[in-house]
This record gives structure tokens, sequence and C-alpha cells, in this order.
């Protein structure tokens, strides 16, 4: 009489019985820890990736070490092109109240050395409080350093710096005046001085050169000062006529901008 067939305890078809192997003396298989690597720019960091505690027998990856990468942050207002400016105040402090806010504002020129013949020039703008304090603290001639935000009119002939930090430049010697009369007038040095000043605010000059009644009267006269400046001179430095040139180009380029000669509130401040 036939049996009924009995369950199988695992899978059926895979009873299968291996045989141990016989050791042999010359090979034997072990486990072992692996071992510490030398510093590398590639080490074994199983405890980023595995469980603790990490178990060597499943855990072999690498960690790379990366080099460093500059942090994302977000754009703002306060940290759009911030730029710091080392130069000398030109031009007298003004404020008065925005005519659609009524927040105080100030403003002045800042001349800024590029090389010994080249000069830039930067508007600064001040507000509420920092307006205050440049119209008490700062004159023409006065070395100081800004940092602000940058931004540029599409008139302006110069840049234009909205300053949030002001502080004043230390100087080993007594610092000059830009438009200090004490200066010897007729010495190569004090030409040249006195036209790198007239380049770091040409528009506090009065250009003579087309309406002169008499031709020893000066090319260019500081209104304030009375600082004066003569093309013929002798001792004008050799790179003036075409820094002239240059500087001409612009003011005819934003004249006809403008229709108009004069610069506008709008055109120093760009409010």
């Amino acid at each position: 009489m036939a049996t009924a067939p009995q369950p199988c305890p695992r899978p059926c078809g895979l009873n299968l019985k291996v045989a141990a192997a016989p050791q042999s003396p010359k090979l034997s298989l072990s486990l072992a820890l692996p071992l510490p690597l030398r510093s590398s720019p590639f080490s074994l960091s199983p405890s980023l990736f595995c469980s603790t505690p990490p178990s060597p027998l499943h855990c072999s990856s690498f960690n790379h070490q990366r080099p460093h990468v500059p942090s994302v942050r977000s754009r703002s207002q306060d940290s759009t092109n911030n730029v710091s400016l080392i130069g000398t105040v030109t031009k007298p402090v003004q404020i008065k109240p925005h005519p659609t806010t009524g927040n105080l504002v100030a403003w002045t020129r800042l001349a800024v050395l590029k090389s010994s013949t080249r000069t830039t020039w930067v508007n600064l703008t001040f507000w509420n409080e920092l307006a205050h304090v440049a119209y008490r603290q700062l004159q023409p001639g006065q070395r100081i350093s800004v940092s602000g935000s940058l931004v540029s009119d599409d008139l302006s002939l110069y840049f234009k710096v909205v300053v949030k930090q002001i502080h004043f430049v230390q100087t080993r010697s007594s610092p000059v005046s830009f438009y200090d009369p004490r200066m010897a007038r007729n010495s190569p040095g004090s030409v040249e001085q006195r036209w790198k000043v007239f380049f770091a605010d040409p528009r506090a000059w009065w250009d003579n050169r087309n309406n002169k009644k008499n031709p020893n009267a000066p090319d260019f006269k500081h209104k304030d000062t009375g600082e004066a400046l003569w093309l013929n001179s002798k001792y004008i430095p050799p790179w003036v006529n075409s820094q002239l040139e240059i500087l001409d180009s612009k003011m005819a380029s934003l004249q006809d901008n403008s229709r108009s000669s004069a610069v506008s509130f709008t055109d120093v401040t760009g409010l």
C-alpha cells in the first residue's frame, strides 16, 4: 500500500548536502579586520554609511574628502555689489530732505587714485543718520574709507556708491588739502597736483578755454578757491592733454543726452 508523500521541510529539489572540503595545510581562509589606511585623499569611513556600531563585514564604502566649496547665499539688496573704497573728499557735503520720501539725504564726491596719472571720481550718497554724520564730519581734502552698494545712472559721468560705513584714513604724513592755496604755484609738483585735483572734480572748475577775453587768463579756475590752470604752462604734465580729450568727449556725450550743459540734482545723486 502506497503511503502519501511527506511535505518537504525545505524547498523540494534543493535537498543538497555539501561535504566539508578537506583542510589543506598549504591553503587556509580566514576573516581579518581591514588594516587602517594611511592619511590620503581617500579614507575608509564606514560610520558615514553603516549602522552603529559599524560592521567591518558589511561596510566598505570610501569617503572622498571634497575640497571647500563656497557657500550659497540668497540674493538681497543689502549684499548686492558691495564695494570698499579709499579716496579723498573733493567737495563740501550737501544735505537736504528727499523730495518724495522726506528722508534726509547727503552727497559729495570721492577722488580715488588709480595710478599716479589717473583718477576715478565716485559720487557718494548718504541717508538719514549717516547723512548727518557726513555733513558734520566730512570736509574737502579728507582721506576716508567708505563701504556701500555700487549703483549707476545712465546719464551720470561718475560711478555712485550708497554709503553704509565711513572711516577716516590715517596718513603717515600731514595730509595736504586738495584746495590748499599755500601750495607753490610755479613748481612742477604743485602744477601736477592741481591737475589731479581738476580731474578729480572737473565740474568744480570754470572752463574758460572758449571765452577768454585776456589771452593770459587761466584756462581753468576753481569756483571756490581761485586755483588756476594754464594749458600753455611749461610745467604741464604730459598726460593732461589726453585726459582732457577723454573728459571733453564724456561731457559732450552727457550734454547731448541731457540736452543741457548743467548738471541737475538728479544727475549727481541719482534720485
